[in-house]
């Protein structure tokens, strides 16, 4: 049986996504120590939330932080409350709760990713993507590049290629 998510509100909303894009700093720092909520502040400012992704079905947001590790969250609802959990060894509520939470706020609904159920994560496809890029050949991957690449994009490589006479040139028109 999983353990029980630690407690952080009491909602009367039948979405809890609804409800975590209606919380405020102040709800934040009431629901955890002082010194977590500061912790979680700096993981928060300092860029280690790497991923909140929604899932609808479940009515479950998932994020990811990184710390000593990478830890993973869940916040849920059960009955009227929402609780969190965490893969951390912290036995009450962290600042990697603190810290996706303080995302949540400060980015709103943008930061929030929707995932179908069974539909790989931003981060999962991304590595599906990568590997799939590494198994083309060099003329197949020439091929995607020409067909998707923007003209800037295309500009740009040839102007770094471009001899330094024709550099010169380029950048003189420009």
């Amino acid at each position: 049986m999983e353990k029980l998510g630690k407690y952080l509100f009491d909602t009367s909303s039948e979405s809890m996504k609804q409800y975590l894009s209606d919380i405020s700093k102040d709800d934040i720092r009431d629901c955890c120590n002082y010194l977590i909520f500061l912790r979680g502040e700096d993981y928060s400012r300092d860029g280690m939330v790497e991923e909140i992704s929604w899932n609808e079905k479940k009515n479950e947001l998932s994020a990811r932080v990184e710390g000593r590790e990478r830890y993973k969250l869940k916040f849920y609802q059960d009955h009227m409350e929402v609780r969190a959990s965490c893969s951390c060894p912290y036995d009450d509520v962290c600042k990697h709760m603190v810290a996706v939470l303080l995302q949540i706020i400060q980015k709103r609904p943008e930061i929030i990713v929707e995932v179908a159920p069974g539909e790989p994560s931003p981060k999962e496809s991304e590595a599906i993507i990568r590997k799939s890029l590494k198994s083309l050949s060099q003329k197949e991957l020439s091929e995607l590049v020409m067909k998707f690449a923007s003209i800037e994009y295309l500009e740009a490589i040839r102007k770094r290629n471009a001899p330094e006479i024709d550099a010169k040139a380029i950048f003189k028109k420009n």
